[in-house]
This record gives C-alpha cells, structure tokens and sequence, in this order.
C-alpha cells in the first residue's frame, strides 16, 4: 500500500471555485435576507423573536396572529442561520482543499502524512484552538 494519494488538481481548483461561488452567493443571502427581517420598520409597536420582527399592533396579546409570526420568526432564523452554516461551511472546505493544492506543488500526489498534517491544522482551527 502506498502512502501517496494521487489527485486530480484541475479538479481541486474547480472544487475550490465552486465553494467560493457557494460561500459568495450564502454571503450575499445574508446581506440582502437579515436587514428585511431584522427589525425593519414597525415602529415600536413590534415583537421581535429570535431577532426577527413577528407582529405589528398588540404585542401583548397572544393573538392567533402572533402565535403564527413566532412560529414564522423561528423558522426564518433557522433558515438563516442555515444558510450561515452554509457559507462557513464552503469557506471551510475551500481552504483544506486550497491548502492541499498548495502543499502539492509541481506534483500530482500528496503523502498521507501531509493530508493528516492539514487536516489537524485545519480541525484546531475549526474549535477556535488556533488562529
């Protein structure tokens, strides 16, 4: 068994583009979704769940209409943090395989050893232990 793990490097960098095309269009999910939920008009007269606004008028009242914005307020905040998850989670895997590109070189193989080097700089990072 050998130690070497051939690698097809065209297709690393279209995999490494698509993360980044996936990460970009999460980004930009966020950047146009959040401000239209997020406390946006309503005045003060306005409940907000989860930081999104759920109702307009009596906010003191667990009205039917309320309880329908709660349970509408949750799930956008789930969605977007989905889609939080999302471009965190492309921008992870761009940057291992980015890194294993790299450590590549002129070559079309990489040691196993070199594949678990990277993936333990990349999981202590992850947990916030490296920076």
């Amino acid at each position: 068994m050998t130690s070497e793990i051939r690698l097809d490097k065209r297709a690393l960098r279209e995999f490494i583009s698509l993360m980044d095309q996936t990460a970009e269009e999460m980004a930009d999910i966020q950047d146009g979704t959040t401000p239209r939920y997020a406390r946006s008009g309503g005045g003060g007269e306005a409940a907000y769940r989860n930081g999104v606004k759920v109702t307009v008028g009596s906010v003191d009242f667990a009205h039917p209409g309320r309880v329908a914005g709660e349970l509408m307020a949750d799930r956008i905040a789930e969605t977007l943090e989905f889609v939080r998850s999302l471009e965190e989670g492309s921008r992870a895997l761009a940057r291992i395989v980015r890194s294993v590109l790299d450590d590549m070189g002129a070559r079309d193989s990489i040691a196993a050893s070199d594949l678990a080097r990277i993936n333990n700089s990349m999981e202590g990072r992850s947990r916030g232990d490296q920076l």
